[in-house]
């Protein structure tokens, strides 16, 4: 029987049950957190067992696998994750892998890359993949989704960049792609542009944040094309609050 990877383990999809596709546990700038919260405004305890808490709530209710869409540009930062994974016993966190970025690349990435001033193979592919494959980091946590953004600045390069690194990670693992998308400036055509011209079977693309949008033109070509509307608890126009990511 096919596994998805989770925080904890493989697990059969037959036993994912009822399953939240896009949420995020924890969105802070780490380096920032390190640096500037740590004895100031963090508290490691006290926010892992408020997420323990909330999300027993969740498991609770009946859910029982999350899909945490918390990537690099966002975050991430497995072993505390795992640390939450741990105590909410019944609810499978599935992690994520790739960028979140609506404008430019950090210097670590910007400058290194294929005609870039360190020219090597494309390290955004490399680094998806093995977490896609191999794990996390040294955690050993394998990730089970692959994201990126187009936003309303649209395909800058940058942006781009990140999108094709993406398509091909998807084409070398088969893990499936989750977009976030503004919809009033109808961004989600753009990422199926992309990922038609990399091959990518869009019935793989979840299009994120299509539930801001009530142009049903727009709702109907992304469905048209093959691709899943992503509809969450945050998109603005369902519920009154700000989208996350």
């Amino acid at each position: 029987m096919p596994t998805v990877p989770t925080v904890l383990g493989p697990v059969d999809v037959d036993d994912l049950g009822p399953t939240l596709m896009h949420e995020h546990i924890f969105i802070v700038n780490t380096e920032h957190l390190q640096n500037y919260g740590v004895g100031h405004w963090w508290d490691e305890e006290q926010r892992v067992a408020d997420a323990v808490r909330k999300l027993s709530l969740l498991r609770d209710r009946g859910i029982r696998t999350i899909v945490d869409m918390t990537v690099q540009g966002l975050g991430r930062y497995i072993p505390r994750i795992k640390r939450v994974a741990e105590q909410v016993p019944g609810l499978n966190i599935i992690a994520s892998t790739g960028f979140y970025t609506f404008t430019s690349l950090p210097e670590h990435y910007a400058r290194r890359g294929p005609g870039l001033l360190w020219d090597v193979p494309e390290p955004l592919v490399t680094d998806f993949t093995r977490d896609l494959t191999e794990g996390v980091a040294d955690t050993g946590v394998r990730a089970g989704m692959l994201k990126c953004c187009v936003e309303s600045q649209g395909l800058l390069p940058d942006v781009e960049r990140v999108a094709r690194a993406v398509a091909a990670a998807h084409q070398e693992t088969g893990a499936p792609i989750t977009v976030h998308t503004d919809s009033e400036s109808r961004s989600g055509l753009l990422a199926l542009r992309v990922f038609k011209e990399e091959a990518v079977d869009l019935s793989n693309v979840v299009i994120g944040h299509a539930g801001d949008s009530t142009d049903l033109e727009y709702l109907r070509e992304i469905a048209d094309a093959g691709a899943i509307l992503g509809w969450t608890a945050s998109d603005s126009r369902c519920t009154g609050r700000p989208r996350r990511g």
